[in-house]
């Protein structure tokens, strides 16, 4: 008969090969033989295939078999797969014996694999009557494949991948014979979404895998929509955030959006996919995913504590590149929303952490987002908080090395921020204590010159900045060493503005952040009373070096450096001790004598 027919066939590829012809033949005289004379046409058949299974394994897996072999492969299959066929159940045994093999890069059995696959129609006869115990032992077999490849698998590698595009795994119109048909996978669908699993979780190392995870999701988007495990779900998209395809979100995001039990049951892998997502700098479809699952379900049952922990941690951890995707697509969405739920009380503490670390990303979109939380109402105990503040202020601060005017739109809620520091101080002072240090420390860096952006001035949203943190210093701890840092660093910045005359032009923000300062100046020095001698005669040089600029704008105003001197000539005048304090502003005096009687400017008769 056939099967031993087949079993006594030489093995060497070159006498297979002289003998093609009458090996042939002989099969096809064999089978004629057996549909004429056997009862049991099948079981000869099935021994047939069996016979060849093992020809196919008996052959030496160094050598590559001839192309005879191939053909010999294909006529056996092809004189089996007539009327009356093998039952379907040893078909997939058959077809299970090469494919339990270990190499399965080997072209030699790939081809014993396609060739039954698809004379024998298996996918197509499992689809018309699901059989879910072979349905799943093919899965299952193929599940043990890790698809991994070294460079001389390549064109095997492919042969697979085309295999399973266009016929088990196929999902298009021009499919046949394919596994995956929907009402397949429907029948047997937690085989298929624990084989989807293995395929996803494997994708990142197989380009095999990868395209089988591709396929079934085209095949059937919803797979997940039941299951009796539903975080098998999400723990898929866990071990492979980045090759999970926008239509499986979609559709898993939709059941979760359906159904307010399930979504509150699996609330910790909801927040894993999103976290998932974002580190593989798939920003928009996590937002997408959010909209559909925590924006729907937030006021009812989202942990918030949780939610909040989950971007704290992201934010860490997210890449350099995506941080400013990160805060337009959903942080900014996120911070609103805090802004205005009612939220624990005891959740105060993270939430405000929570604003420093968005703060701490240092993006034209993130300092707004921090100032929505900021702004959330009867909400943040801020003399518990109040310590925190030298963090928050740190946090603005570096901003400076910012050289883009363009987006200061997003740029003025820095000073909103601060602002609203100041605000909070008014009912808090422990806040200034926290924020002293820092505020002071900025104010003298941005009286120098901007080296970090290799400029003589810094960018107008800094000097906004600096405004409000002038309010930020803490008067209390004010001393006569810190007035002497603050009025020799107005004064060098002044000598600056006129050595560089070719320099940036300096704006309104600046003269306005000048300004500002030396008011507060005048208030230490009312509050000090008493100055070292050190002190007054920096006091002095400076209003000298003011006075030796400009007294007017073009417009007929009085200039900035002109501003500045009156506001602490009048009150230094009020506080000099003694003569040698006095003597300290003599050439303050002969100069305003002069201003007053040789220049006509009659106002400095005043001072």
């Amino acid at each position: 008969m056939a099967d031993k027919f087949i079993q006594q066939l030489t093995h060497n590829n070159e006498t297979f090969e002289q003998q093609w012809c009458s090996i042939a033949e002989r099969l096809e005289n064999l089978f004629n033989e057996c549909n004429q004379k056997m009862k049991d046409i099948q079981g000869h058949k099935v021994k047939a295939l069996d016979a060849l299974a093992d020809y196919v394994l008996s052959d030496s897996p160094s050598l590559k078999p001839f192309n005879m072999k191939f053909l010999f492969i294909e006529r056996v299959a092809m004189l089996c797969a007539t009327e009356p066929q093998p039952v379907l159940a040893d078909l997939v045994r058959i077809l299970q014996r090469i494919l339990d093999q270990p190499n399965i890069f080997n072209e030699w059995h790939f081809s014993f694999i396609e060739e039954i696959y698809k004379k024998f129609e298996i996918g197509t006869r499992l689809s018309e009557e699901p059989s879910k115990n072979l349905i799943e032992s093919i899965l299952k077999s193929l599940q043990k494949k890790s698809f991994l490849i070294d460079s001389s698998y390549t064109e095997c590698e492919d042969r697979w991948i085309d295999f399973f595009t266009y016929f088990m795994f196929s999902s298009g119109s021009y499919a046949n014979n394919q596994l995956a048909t929907e009402a397949t996978m429907l029948a047997v669908r937690p085989a298929f979404q624990q084989f989807f699993g293995y395929a996803v979780q494997m994708s990142s190392k197989s380009n095999v895998w990868s395209k089988v995870a591709y396929l079934l999701q085209n095949a059937l988007p919803n797979l997940f929509d039941s299951s009796a495990s539903p975080a098998d779900a999400l723990a898929i998209i866990e071990d492979s955030d980045s090759s999970v395809s926008r239509e499986f979100l979609r559709s898993l995001a939709k059941s979760y959006k359906d159904n307010v039990n399930r979504f509150k049951a699996n609330f910790s892998h909801v927040l894993t996919i999103i976290e998932r997502l974002v580190l593989a700098n798939r920003v928009y479809d996590a937002r997408d995913f959010m909209e559909e699952t925590i924006d729907i379900h937030f006021k009812t049952a989202v942990d918030i504590g949780a939610l909040v922990e989950m971007f704290i941690r992201v934010c860490g951890k997210v890449n350099v590149n995506t941080r400013g995707e990160l805060c337009e697509q959903i942080i900014f969405s996120l911070s609103r929303t805090l802004e205005n739920t009612k939220c624990n009380k005891k959740l105060a503490p993270l939430l405000f952490d929570f604003a420093i670390v968005i703060l701490g990303l240092k993006v034209f979109e993130a300092p707004q987002c921090t100032q929505h939380i900021l702004e959330k109402k009867e909400f943040f105990p801020w003399k518990d908080l109040a310590p925190r503040f030298g963090h928050v202020v740190r946090s603005c601060a570096v901003y400076d090395i910012i050289d883009d005017e363009d987006h200061f739109s997003h740029l003025h809620h820095l000073e909103g921020i601060l602002q609203l520091t100041f605000e909070r101080s008014k009912v808090c002072q422990n806040i200034v204590q926290a924020t002293h240090n820092e505020a002071l420390q900025a104010i003298l860096r941005w009286l120098g010159p901007a080296k970090p952006i290799k400029k003589v001035q810094w960018c107008s949203h800094v000097y906004r900045m600096g405004r409000n943190m002038v309010d930020l210093i803490d008067q209390r701890q004010v001393t006569a060493d810190v007035c002497g840092q603050l009025i020799e660093a107005l004064h060098r910045r002044i000598t600056k503005n006129k050595e560089d005359d070719n320099g940036d032009q300096t704006d309104d923000t600046h003269e306005e952040f000048c300004i500002t300062l030396a008011s507060k100046l005048a208030d230490y020095i009312k509050k000090l009373k008493s100055l070292p001698q050190e002190v007054h005669r920096q006091i002095a040089s400076f209003i000298l070096a003011a006075l030796a600029l400009p007294l007017r704008r073009e417009s007929g105003e009085e200039s900035c450096a002109r501003l500045m001197a009156k506001l602490i000539w009048f009150i230094i005048v009020l506080y000099i001790k003694n003569e040698n304090e006095a003597r300290f502003y003599e050439q303050c005096l002969k100069q305003i004598h002069s201003l007053a009687h040789e220049y006509n400017e009659e106002d400095f008769f005043q001072w």
